[in-house]
């Protein structure tokens, strides 16, 4: 129970200051980048920045979505072998390490997507060619 108070008392400090603390860090990071450099350069580098934090929004979103994700995106299929059949389990979505876009990666490797997956597969390829297997 001390733990489950400590979590919920850290996550509510954390959603607290996430808004005001983001929009701030984001001031400063513009302020800094244009202030020091030219402006296609300074581009670049807030580019650079801009990635960073959607990377970040991404593995947030893997964890927090894991259950809807790997009802949705993946399922178990069967491979077979000279000698038997077995079944390839996919996946999973959640780990904090990763990104919404590398686990895809992975199930698609392993041709475990469902057709809402590989839909999702195919937009991001549009963005950026071959962005679920380069994500790997």
């Amino acid at each position: 129970m001390k733990k489950f108070i400590s979590s919920l008392l850290l996550l509510t400090i954390a959603v607290i200051v996430f808004i005001p603390f983001t929009i701030w860090g984001i001031i400063e990071h513009i302020v800094q980048t244009f202030y020091k450099k030219r402006f296609f350069k300074a581009l670049g580098v807030f580019g650079e920045i801009l990635l960073l934090f959607a990377t970040v929004i991404d593995v947030f979103l893997n964890v927090i979505f894991q259950v809807p994700l790997n009802r949705l995106m993946v399922k178990n299929r069967k491979g077979e072998n000279s000698q038997f059949e077995y079944e390839i389990t996919p996946y999973a979505f959640g780990n904090r390490k990763d990104t919404i876009s590398r686990a895809l990666g992975m199930n698609e490797k392993q041709a475990t997507l469902t057709k809402t997956g590989d839909f999702i597969c195919r937009f991001l390829n549009l963005i950026e060619k071959n962005h679920c297997k380069k994500s790997i």
